[in-house]
């Protein structure tokens, strides 16, 4: 596992990457909001590392600084829309799939599922050939709503590009589930916990009403999956299904439910056994696609 700068067409961007010897496939991984690319591989749990676990079966994986977070802030100080991180994705499917006849899949969390849900739906979405999103904020209680609006204004009307950083207690009772389903090291000791780009934030707003008219668009194989403890965003029993029927178009439409965690999936204890069952989703579309 290395740290790369990946260059494209007026981009520069830092990354996690695990390469083997004989890529299969190739995963793109995109963090949320105030994360950065050791999200899917947290030095407090390496265990659950996606990198190791990709590369160990097959996968070339690319975990991204997205632009304005981790190593990426001295190329993007104020951060990037999701249309400008869309052509990124795309530059990527080019020049690390296509140019290796590889197949590109996306994995993306909280605001990177908004990330690679946009992907697909953009005009080169085609290209890629499955994705995985969790912690996708597609409900907010009318209270995170307001909240949300109103430290997006106070942050507007200061200039500012980026919000305050989260503590630990607030990122313990809105991203983390029962005590015991993660190593509080991941929080007390937590080198990814980085400041919200304003400009993204201003994006996530509107969501929810922009995946209910466009989602069950997409016919690119896609899994869904929600936290059981999912608090950062309202997670109703009724969502899930929902989400199954507007996926109705896509080539195959999964929805998990993946248990004893809340939104931050991968750094809770079961972060290893989540990207197992990613990689193995990945793995049926290259099986599917051989024939």
């Amino acid at each position: 596992m290395v740290r790369v700068v990946l260059n494209g067409d007026g981009w520069h961007l830092s990354a996690l990457r695990a390469t083997p010897a004989t890529p299969r496939g190739v995963v793109i991984a995109l963090h949320g909001g105030a994360h950065d690319a050791q999200y899917f591989h947290h030095p407090s749990a390496l265990d659950n590392s996606l990198l190791h676990l990709g590369a160990d079966l097959g996968f070339d994986v690319v975990a991204l600084d997205r632009p304005g977070n981790g190593h990426s802030v001295a190329g993007f100080s104020n951060g990037a829309t999701f249309a400008e991180q869309v052509r990124i994705i795309h530059d990527l499917s080019r020049s690390l799939g296509s140019d290796r006849s590889l197949p590109i899949f996306l994995i993306g969390h909280s605001l990177g599922a908004k990330l690679a849900l946009l992907a697909v739906t953009s005009a080169e979405g085609a290209a890629i050939a499955g994705i995985e999103v969790a912690g996708a904020p597609l409900r907010f209680t009318p209270e995170k709503d307001q909240g949300i609006r109103a430290s997006l204004a106070q942050a507007t009307d200061r200039g500012d590009a980026l919000l305050p950083r989260s503590g630990p207690e607030m990122l313990r009772a809105m991203f983390f589930g029962a005590d015991g389903t993660f190593d509080p090291a991941v929080i007390n000791d937590d080198p990814v916990n980085h400041q919200a780009v304003v400009k993204e934030i201003k994006e996530v707003v509107d969501f929810p009403a922009w995946a209910q008219e466009t989602v069950e668009t997409i016919g690119t194989p896609l899994r869904w999956t929600f936290a059981a403890q999912e608090v950062s965003s309202l997670l109703t029993p009724e969502l899930p299904a929902e989400v199954a029927h507007r996926l109705r178009h896509s080539r195959d439409g999964r929805i998990v439910i993946q248990q004893d965690n809340g939104h931050n999936i991968s750094l809770h204890r079961v972060g290893r056994a989540y990207h197992l069952s990613v990689l193995a989703f990945f793995e049926e579309m290259i099986a599917r696609n051989m024939g």
